[in-house]
């Protein structure tokens, strides 16, 4: 459960490497918490609300693990064409680049961190660089799009 609140505390951080354990427990649980959705018939207006908020966090740690295969984020974008969601499968099944890469220091070392260690004190500047101002234009688009489609779902489910 640890691992799957710290991808949503790291909803915005798209730099840096993640653990198949981090991936795979916050993609159980999600998993899990989407078919549990899915089967609350009453209320599906919840699925799609926890869809459009979980789809930043999910991007985040997609990326974060592709980058700990030492491979680009832009990966992600064959998931849109036949069979790249095989390929994109494989690239997060993939075991992580032993040591430091481009994108950071390996989160397997010792000296990496653990979702139950405190974090250090941080200046502002190094937090506004780990959230682009990009990150938060495409966190707040799903949003919007997301309420929208809510409230058009909403109004066509209680207007008849």
């Amino acid at each position: 459960m640890n691992w799957y609140l710290q991808a949503w505390k790291n909803y915005a951080v798209f730099s840096g490497r993640a653990r198949r354990k981090e991936f795979w427990n916050f993609f159980l649980i999600h998993f899990l918490l989407v078919m549990l959705l899915l089967f609350v018939k009453h209320h599906s207006w919840l699925f799609v609300v926890y869809f459009w908020t979980s789809l930043p966090p999910w991007l985040a740690v997609s990326v974060r693990r592709l980058h700990d295969a030492n491979l680009r984020g832009a990966w992600l974008l064959a998931s849109l064409i036949p069979l790249g969601g095989f390929l994109v499968l494989v690239f997060h099944l993939v075991d992580s680049t032993p040591g430091p890469n481009r994108y950071g220091p390996n989160p397997k070392a010792e000296t990496a961190f653990e979702p139950d260690a405190p974090l250090p004190p941080q200046p502002v500047a190094e937090l506004l660089r780990q959230r682009s101002v990009g990150c938060f234009i495409v966190c707040g688009v799903y949003l919007f799009v997301g309420l929208f489609m809510l409230f058009v779902f909403w109004g066509l489910t209680y207007a008849s």
